[in-house]
């Protein structure tokens, strides 16, 4: 029954890791988001400027579809989702060395095996 126990908690050990993996590659990716469409938003900013100088509403108009669609919300974003990546990486960091310790001990005593680990 020991054995089990055993391979229950490192299988679930392994199992945190990995999720906290999974969410610092999709927080990694959310910055990545909110740089390419602010990018995106300012580049049309100044495009439109450019194509609209003799008509004020219509540059008002793309002004304001820009500022909508998160032009100047994204930096608020952008600080949101670098804390969120700061935290998870030191939750996996912290995951794994439990992990790598229990692993360690479990196979020192003879009661565990990487290789049935998923």
């Amino acid at each position: 029954m020991l054995k089990e126990l055993v391979r229950d908690a490192l299988s679930a050990q392994f199992a945190d890791c990995e999720v906290t993996h999974l969410h610092i590659l999709m927080v990694t990716w959310e910055l990545e988001r909110l740089q390419r469409w602010q990018s995106f938003h300012s580049r049309s900013l100044t495009y439109l400027k450019e194509q609209n100088d003799i008509s004020l509403e219509s540059l008002e108009y793309w002004r304001n579809w820009c500022s909508d669609q998160g032009l100047y919300y994204y930096p608020h974003d952008r600080e949101t989702s670098q804390h969120v990546l700061e935290n998870e990486c030191s939750t996996l960091e912290h995951l794994r060395r439990h992990f790598n310790c229990s692993e360690k001990t479990a196979t020192s005593l003879g009661i565990y095996d990487a290789e049935n680990l998923t």
